[in-house]
């Protein structure tokens, strides 16, 4: 006999898709509520806030569609579960040393937190991570120029 499943949660979810298919994203949403396990995270890679870094690393989402994704599901996720928590929560995942960041880029990154706050759009983690340069990849050519960025 197999064991009971206890926890069953999403992994990532692309914000791009709930901004270009928000009608349908809201339904599939409604969905994995109905059958998840409350506490859940849609872990969503926004990158960047800076658009001309989104531009530049031909990234594919801009801050105000990222925005739009997250508030969606932060709306229909806040939502208390059967065991208290929060259904489904946006999680949103940085990257630093991009190429091109500047400290206007860091600027854009806290006001885009800043605004969500202000807002009342719930999240349930940010994470920022440091890029990682591995060859072939088209950033192997701007190792040199990354890790200068990314020294303290």
């Amino acid at each position: 006999m197999a064991p009971e499943l206890e926890t069953l949660h999403i992994d990532n979810v692309n914000p791009g898709t709930i901004y270009h298919w928000p009608r349908e994203s809201i339904e599939v949403t409604k969905i994995l509520m109905k059958y998840h396990t409350p506490g859940d995270v849609a872990a969503m890679g926004v990158e960047t806030a800076d658009p001309r870094v989104v531009k530049l690393n031909n990234l594919k989402v801009m801050p105000d569609e990222a925005y739009f994704a997250i508030r969606t599901i932060s709306e229909l996720g806040r939502a208390r579960g059967w065991n208290g928590m929060p259904e489904l929560l946006p999680g949103i995942n940085f990257v630093i040393g991009l190429p091109g960041e500047t400290r206007e880029t860091f600027r854009l990154n806290i006001e885009f937190l800043k605004r969500l706050l202000n807002d009342d759009v719930w999240v349930r983690r940010v994470n920022i991570r440091q890029v990682l340069v591995l060859q072939p990849t088209p950033l192997w050519s701007q190792a040199d120029d990354i890790r200068q960025l990314l020294r303290p």
